[in-house]
């Protein structure tokens, strides 16, 4: 009898002066992919980054992509500052913050 796969989506979110924080933490999301493999549970690393380029406003296509309502974890890193603004906050990491804040309060 085989084990049905599990699988959770994890989203990382920071601003790009903590970019070597955001590896560390895909470091260890890879590693708890392969501890826990065997029981058929799969965790889903989600960063910009990966993401391929496109056209128009970097924001809204990350918005799009990343699916905010659809994440099972979330784990912010911060540091100095919040991140380059966007039209409608102060910065990318606040404004994905707070849409994830509105999906989970629905």
């Amino acid at each position: 009898m085989s084990i049905p796969l599990t699988a959770f989506r994890v989203a990382v979110i920071g601003p790009s002066d903590v970019t070597e924080d955001i590896l560390a933490i895909r470091s260890v999301v890879d590693e708890l992919t392969t501890e826990f493999e065997p029981r058929n549970i799969r965790l889903k690393y989600l960063h910009w980054s990966l993401l391929p380029p496109s056209i128009g406003a970097p924001q809204s296509y990350i918005d799009t992509e990343m699916s905010w309502g659809d994440l099972d974890f979330v784990v912010g890193a911060m540091w100095k500052t919040l991140g380059t603004p966007v039209s409608e906050s102060a910065s990318g990491t606040e404004h994905e913050c707070n849409l994830i804040l509105e999906q989970y309060r629905r």
